[in-house]
This record gives structure tokens, sequence and C-alpha cells, in this order.
């Protein structure tokens, strides 16, 4: 799947849509975090204004193959998007974020973390979050026009806490499976939202 989208950063193609982040109450910890920055530094980040202030500290979890985790810190709020990338939603805010360890590559997608909840590298190169006792993974798939990314639990019941959606606007090949649809519908369910906004 990355080597679409991979390509479509590549060739500066603008994502036409980036749907507003949906997230559990007790879970808005988190926001999509992109990159237009060569040096791998600096990056954007779409998170709820509630919860974020300039000058906090930060980790971006990359969805890369292995995952990895890189330290920042809130540079700025922008007063419109910081990125082609996104498009304003009522939902959420835009932050410059400065990334203090690790370099983040154009062609990658993040997940932008509040630096109180605590994340763990897996053996199996993956990464976790510790939040209200449960343990949560960070997920992307494709489905037939854009890329859903979402936190969800690693056990039980899958539930999904946090869900975004990037609409590319051509044919990619699907990889979300049932269960991944079926945890974005409960969460667009919880927040009375059109799934078929979701299912594409």
């Amino acid at each position: 799947m990355w080597k679409y989208f991979a390509a479509s950063l590549a060739s500066a193609m603008l994502i036409n849509e980036c749907g507003a982040a949906e997230y559990l109450a007790n879970a808005n910890y988190f926001g999509l975090f992109t990159t237009e920055s060569r040096d791998g530094k600096n990056g954007c980040a779409s998170v709820d204004s509630k919860t974020v202030t300039v000058g906090m500290p930060v980790n971006i979890v990359v969805l890369s193959k292995p995952q990895r985790i890189l330290n920042g810190i809130v540079e700025s709020k922008s007063s419109a998007e910081c990125t082609r990338f996104f498009q304003s939603s009522k939902s959420a805010a835009f932050y410059d974020i400065t990334i203090t360890r690790g370099k983040f590559e154009p062609h990658e997608l993040g997940v932008a973390v509040l630096s109180t909840v605590a994340l763990t590298q897996t053996k199996a190169a993956d990464v976790t979050a510790e939040l209200d006792q449960e343990s949560y993974r960070f997920h992307e798939c494709s489905s037939n026009e854009g890329i859903h990314v979402a936190v969800r639990s690693r056990s039980g019941k899958v539930q999904t806490v946090w869900h975004d959606y990037i609409y590319l606007g051509y044919d990619v090949e699907p990889t979300c499976r049932k269960k991944d649809y079926a945890g974005i519908e409960a969460l667009d369910k919880a927040f009375n939202r059109d799934p078929q906004m979701r299912a594409r």
C-alpha cells in the first residue's frame, strides 16, 4: 500500500480531502501527523485543541515498518492548515511540531501522541500505547481510494478509540479487513457520522 502513498507524495499530488479525526472522549491523545520538510525535523499535526498547548512535548509514532517512536515539541498553533494534506475541521486544530529526536521522511505517515501516554516498542517491531489500563496498537490500512489510520485495543474485543481518514482521490489496492471497518463504523455511530464517508 505504501508504494501508492509514497508515490503520491513524491510526485506532489494533492490529497483532496482529510476527514475530521474521530475518537472516544477518554482517548483524545492522538492526531494525524505529516511533514513536507526535507530535513525531516518539522511537521504538522491535527490534534484536539483542548489537549494541546504550545511548548508541550509529544511523541510521533511512525507507521512505516518497522514502526518507530520519535520525540518532538509543539512549536506553535497554526491559524489554518499547516500542510496541504489536511483540510480544516471543527474537531481539530493544527500545530507545527519540531522533531527533537529522530527523523520523519516526507513519504511517511504518523500519529502524534501526547507525552502523557506511555509508548513501548514491542519485539514484533510495533509500538503499543498504554492508556486507562488498556494496551493499544497503531494501525493503518487502505480502502478503495484512501488510507485509514486508527488506534485500537490489542486484546479481547477490538475497540477503535481514534480514527482518521485520508482520501487520495484515486484507486489503491484495498488492505482493510472486515474487523477494520467494524471498528470504524462503531466509532462513526458514537459520533453520528455517515458511514459512507469512511468506507471509500
